[in-house]
């Protein structure tokens, strides 16, 4: 026996992302032809049409967005440390920000750009218009909307984001 891929992740859109034996990442359609080939370091599953990707090619981790036939649509242009999937129009990234020596989550349109400054500890994909993020002063968490501003101010010392039926999980 011997298998063609070392890791396999969940079907998303139609493609699932696995890693090959080469130790790269790729996507397969259902019937296992490979339709992205494993070029990347790092992938996620499609949503929205986009899957966030990680390009290692000069040791810096930087993650852009693919579309289905593996073209660049979002260039790695920052230096992410990590990406999530987009989630209602928006996916959170992170930047290391020099000043304090650590990565710093914010979120960026289907264009690449900014939508919510980088200002937070740690960031979850939004539902149902509702994002879980943790504050960098104080270290709490609460629930911001999709312009950034908090709908349940930080008070907690933990929180979860919401699944599709509008509750914590």
């Amino acid at each position: 026996y011997n298998p063609q891929f070392r890791d396999v992740k969940k079907f998303s859109e139609g493609l699932a992302v696995v890693r090959f034996k080469n130790k790269k990442w790729g996507f397969i359609d259902k019937s296992g032809e490979i339709i992205i080939p494993p070029k990347y370091d790092n992938a996620r599953s499609f949503s929205e049409g986009l899957a966030a990707v990680q390009f290692d090619e000069r040791k810096d981790n930087m993650w852009g967005f693919i579309d289905k036939s593996g073209e660049i649509i979002i260039p790695p242009k920052y230096k992410y440390d990590n990406a999530q999937s987009f989630s209602e129009g928006l996916a959170a990234v992170t930047h290391y920000d020099r000043y304090y020596r650590e990565a710093i989550w914010g979120y960026i349109d289907r264009e690449g750009k900014i939508a919510i400054p980088f200002e937070f500890y740690h960031a979850s994909p939004f539902s149902k218009g509702l994002a879980m993020v943790q504050e960098k002063k104080n270290g709490l968490c609460g629930y911001i909307g999709k312009k950034g501003v908090f709908v349940i101010e930080p008070q907690f010392f933990s929180c979860k984001s919401f699944d599709d039926s509008g509750e914590a999980f």
